[in-house]
């Protein structure tokens, strides 16, 4: 599912208004949490067009490693399809320690009041 920008093509920002990022960028959420059914263990490479920066892959077995990399895949991602190198398990257990910008964390608890 994806939420579309406040501002955008059909909604251009009036004169003077100086958005932040978030108003201009739209989030995709997961049609159903069920549907993260990506790897719990090993190393997850992400593409080039959700981790560009440091290209270091995600270490399942590293908590710091976790939390970096869903954040960015939760907030970069830009298909449904771009989900797949999350796991529901491991998303509902660090939910509440993912650093995310608030309209990213509040599309998902939106979408899944069951996120703590």
């Amino acid at each position: 599912m994806k939420i579309e920008a406040k501002y955008n093509s059909r909604n251009p920002l009036p004169d003077g208004v100086h958005p932040d990022y978030w108003e201009t960028h739209p989030v995709w959420v997961a049609d159903d949490l069920d549907d993260l059914t990506g790897p719990t263990a090993g190393l997850v490479q992400l593409p080039l067009h959700l981790e560009w920066t440091t290209r270091r892959p995600i270490r399942l077995d590293d908590p710091s490693s976790v939390l970096s990399g869903y954040a960015t895949v939760l907030r970069e991602a830009k298909h449904e399809s771009d989900f797949r190198y999350l796991n529901s398990q491991i998303l509902i257990r660090i939910w509440p320690d993912l650093f995310l910008p608030r309209k990213v964390r509040e599309a998902w608890t939106r979408r899944f009041p069951e996120l703590p």
